[in-house]
């Protein structure tokens, strides 16, 4: 009813009335100016909106830049020595790993094991998970030194040797309260020190060799490569020496 009703009221409607309230074609214009300007604001903005994506595309944040390459922000500098000579030592060496496989009982190893932990501060198997993956263990052993007091050894450092599928080697000691043991006498005054990490390190090196020394966490360490490019050294110590 109420439809019917308001129908027949604007049949009513004076026709000059009609005519009065009807859009003028000016205003048409500025509605359609209007509707143009808006559309164009809208462009920009999304034009804006490509131009800053592509920026920061192209200028990734500080945090993308970490992400990228952690060796950037090392520093490397080598000590170049000649062959060093070899040093006699009063050691027992104890062998549990010989080419990958073990050379002990189960007991023996679980003590191994236990020891193991309490040098490194974490556990033989974490440990390996540190080393890069293209490194594989070959020997795993300890060495140790004489106890003059009550003339007995005892575990000076763990050793664990790797090698890569080009055969490059690379022997890595610690020790938690002094440098470990080597069977070898560097030779070089006030050598200059490089950064893994923001840790110190010395790297020595003489013909298809690298002695790196530093520590870290706790432990002192010495890691010997042997045909490994600088590159791999640098890897393995950054693996090491993690952020």
């Amino acid at each position: 009813m109420k439809n019917e009703r308001i129908l027949n009221n604007l049949g009513q409607v004076d026709e000059k009335y009609i005519m009065e309230a009807a859009p003028k074609k000016n205003k048409n214009k500025n509605g359609n100016l209007l509707t143009w300007v808006s559309m164009v604001a809208c462009l920009c903005i999304v034009a804006g909106s490509v131009f800053a994506v592509s920026k920061m595309i192209q200028n990734p944040q500080s945090q993308d830049k970490d992400i990228t390459n952690s060796l950037e922000a090392n520093y490397i500098v080598i000590n170049e020595i000649g062959v060093p000579s070899n040093a006699d030592l009063d050691v027992v060496i104890s062998s549990y790993i010989s080419d990958g496989l073990s050379d002990v009982s189960k007991k023996d190893w679980e003590q191994t094991m236990l020891e193991f932990k309490r040098f490194m501060g974490i556990t033989y198997d974490d440990f390996k998970k540190m080393i890069p993956s293209n490194w594989e263990i070959e020997y795993f052993s300890s060495m140790s030194a004489k106890v003059y007091e009550d003339n007995k050894y005892m575990i000076h450092d763990f050793v664990l040797t790797y090698r890569t599928e080009n055969n490059s080697t690379a022997r890595i000691s610690f020790c938690p309260f002094e440098a470990p043991l080597r069977d070898l006498f560097v030779m070089c005054d006030n050598p200059k020190q490089s950064e893994i990490n923001g840790v110190p390190v010395t790297i020595y090196g003489y013909d298809n060799c690298y002695i790196a020394q530093f520590s870290y966490n706790n432990l002192n360490y010495d890691i010997e490569t042997k045909d490994a490019t600088e590159e791999e050294l640098e890897t393995l110590l950054a693996a090491i020496i993690s952020k």
